[in-house]
C-alpha cells in the first residue's frame, strides 16, 4: 500500500505567498513554510519547506495569506522537476497541499469552541465547512477523494 500524507504547522516566510497560472489557466499558490523544532540543547532549529496549492482555492489563499501567518497544511510530498538556467534538469521535494488554513491562536479553556465548531471556520481553503463532531466530541474529517482540481 502506498501512503503519502503530510500534516504541518508552521509560519509563512517573509517572501509571502505568490500566485502563478499555467498555460491552461490553472492557478498555483506557492510559498515557503518555516517549521520550528526545539533541539536537545534547548535551541530552536528551523526547516524551510516549499509548499504549493493548485486549483480553484489557490487565488483565495494567495489573497488572504500573508507573510508571517501561522498555518496548518494538509497534503503530500511530491517530486517536482525543474530546469536550471544552463539547461540542466534538477528536482526538489515540495509539499503539495489540498488544505491550508490559518492556525488558531492559543486560547484559554473558557474560549474553547463547542464540539463541531472551529475557530478557523471560514478561513480554510479546500476544506468546506467545519467537520461534524463524533460522539466523543472530536471532529470527524471527511475522507479525501481525488478530483479534477486535486494535485496529482
Amino acid at each position: 500500500m502506498d501512503l503519502n500524507k503530510c500534516v504541518l504547522i508552521g509560519h509563512i516566510t517573509m517572501a509571502g505567498p505568490k500566485i502563478s497560472w499555467n498555460d491552461k489557466g490553472v492557478a498555483t499558490c506557492t510559498f515557503w513554510l518555516r517549521v520550528d523544532e526545539p533541539g536537545k540543547d534547548g535551541a530552536v532549529y528551523s526547516s524551510y519547506l516549499p509548499v504549493e496549492l493548485t486549483g480553484k482555492y489557490a487565488g483565495d489563499a494567495a489573497e488572504q495569506l500573508n507573510a508571517g501567518d501561522d498555518v496548518l497544511i494538509d497534503g503530500k510530498l511530491k517530486y517536482k522537476s525543474t530546469g536550471t538556467r544552463d539547461g540542466k534538469k534538477t528536482g526538489t521535494i515540495v509539499v503539495s497541499t489540498w488544505f491550508v488554513t490559518k492556525a488558531p491562536a492559543p486560547t484559554a479553556p473558557q474560549d474553547a469552541p463547542a464540539p463541531g465548531q472551529s475557530h478557523t471556520q471560514g478561513d480554510a481553503w479546500g476544506a468546506g465547512p467545519a467537520p461534524a463532531a463524533t460522539k466523543k466530541g472530536k471532529p470527524r474529517y471527511p475522507k479525501w477523494r481525488p478530483t479534477a482540481e486535486s494535485p496529482n
